[in-house]
Parts: C-alpha cells; sequence; structure tokens
C-alpha cells in the first residue's frame, strides 16, 4: 500500500514540476497575477487549476489504457499518424523554444 502512494506522489510531483516549474510560471507570479483581480481571481485559480487537474488526469488514465510509451504514441492515437508527425514536430520546435528561454534565464540569474 506504501508503495502505491509513494508512486502516486512521484507522478503527482512531475506533473505539478512539469506545468508549475518547467515554464509556465513560479507560485509568486501566479499569486500575483490572479490576485490582482480580488475574488474573479480566486475564482480563475480554481478554474485553471480545475482545468490542469481535469486534463493530465485525462491524458495519464487514456496513456495508460493505450500503454504509451512516449509523447509520439500517445500522438498517434490521438491524431493519428500524419497529423501526429506534425504534431510531434510542433512538439519538438516547442521543447527546443522552451529550453532555450529557459537557459537565457538562468544566464540572466547567474550573470546577476
Amino acid at each position: 500500500m506504501l508503495s502505491r502512494w509513494s508512486g502516486i506522489f512521484q507522478i503527482a510531483a512531475v506533473y505539478v514540476g512539469t506545468v508549475v516549474g518547467a515554464g509556465f510560471a513560479t507560485g509568486k507570479e501566479i499569486v500575483e497575477f490572479f490576485t490582482r483581480y480580488g475574488f474573479y481571481g480566486f475564482i480563475g485559480i480554481l478554474i485553471a487549476g480545475y482545468i490542469f487537474i481535469f486534463t493530465g488526469t485525462k491524458i495519464m488514465l487514456i496513456s495508460a489504457r493505450i500503454r504509451a510509451s512516449s509523447y509520439e504514441e500517445f500522438n498517434e492515437f490521438l491524431f493519428g499518424k500524419k497529423i501526429a508527425g506534425i504534431i510531434n514536430i510542433f512538439f519538438l520546435i516547442m521543447l527546443l523554444g522552451v529550453t532555450a528561454v529557459m537557459i537565457s534565464g538562468s544566464g540572466a540569474v547567474f550573470e546577476e
């Protein structure tokens, strides 16, 4: 039972680290953005959190059901073989772009 909870925690930590830590925003930016609008901002936090939880859960459940071992297999299942190739190239470009931004941001931090 403990190992099951450990696996659940690891998956949750990877998901949160990917969404929040890998370029979406730090907690400070999220709080500053949403609290600027008062109660409506709080509602926005709840809606955004629900969307991330809902879509992340759906992606994981579908991946487990089709036994996908990579995002490429997942994209083939969702979009078909022809369009999945285009989507995978788009993902690669996004990955390279986000990596470049993260490296330049860390370079700016070290320079200061």
